[in-house]
């Protein structure tokens, strides 16, 4: 589940080192994350520019905190938000 920091406007989502999508985020940090309803009749796109951290290696260092290893958390600053409510 991705977590929306309204304050900072950023939002964190958990993924798992060795996947294609983060390895594609090292490669290229333009991100495009989509939410819909549990009803699907509303939905949310975010543009954002991707930052990775982690794995981490450092016990007590902050991506170790916010997540299980070996994970890595994916901070999207938000950029261009847009949607629709389809009733």
């Amino acid at each position: 589940m991705p977590f929306y920091d309204r304050r900072a406007d950023v939002i964190y989502v958990s993924t798992t080192e060795g996947r294609a999508k983060t390895a594609n985020l090292r490669r290229d940090p333009r991100a495009t994350l989509e939410v819909t309803s549990q009803d699907g009749w509303a939905w949310a796109t975010v543009e954002g520019t991707a930052t990775l951290a982690g794995p981490g290696t450092d016990p007590h260092g902050p991506e170790v905190q916010a997540l299980v290893r070996p994970r890595v958390l994916m901070v999207m600053t938000v950029e261009n938000v847009y949607g629709a409510k389809i009733r």
